[in-house]
């Protein structure tokens, strides 16, 4: 299990309100399958105050993580193209079916690029990538 433990309450109080309302709604969308449940919460009583404690099950490599394995950290097409055809799934579920969308700080969904990795071939690749995903996701829109 992975614990994540919030400074404050006030803050986590939406973030409860919001994984609790997730695990309610009910849909074989696929995307609901992408999005990491809440598995239980608690308070937890600190030097400082009263925490919220969510309890989550435990994520694999990330994305980034997997990209600096990578020869000279570029990601193959065929796996970008899987991370953002899941990450538009995920979406369509959490603003479709769900009625959510993310309006925090944080950004939770991040692109690294650089010039020595983004030539304008490889621009044109990944806007070929991405109107290739849209025309497949047209099917659960």
């Amino acid at each position: 299990m992975t614990l994540k433990v919030h400074i404050t309450t006030e803050s986590s109080n939406r973030e409860l309100q919001i994984y609790r309302y997730l695990k309610g709604v009910e849909s074989d969308h696929p995307g609901r399958e992408m999005i990491r449940m809440l598995e239980d919460s608690f308070k937890l009583r600190g030097p400082h105050g009263i925490h919220n404690v969510f309890v989550f099950p435990p994520l694999g490599l990330s994305l980034r993580a997997f990209q600096d394995m990578m020869p000279d950290g570029i990601l193959d097409q065929p796996i970008v193209v899987i991370a953002l055809q899941r990450t538009l799934v995920a979406l369509d579920f959490l603003n479709g079916v769900a009625n959510l969308t993310h309006t925090g700080k944080g950004a939770t969904i991040k692109l690294y690029f650089s010039n020595r990795i983004l030539t304008n071939l490889k621009f044109k690749m990944f806007m070929l990538v991405i109107s290739s995903l849209v025309s497949q996701m047209k099917k659960f829109l």
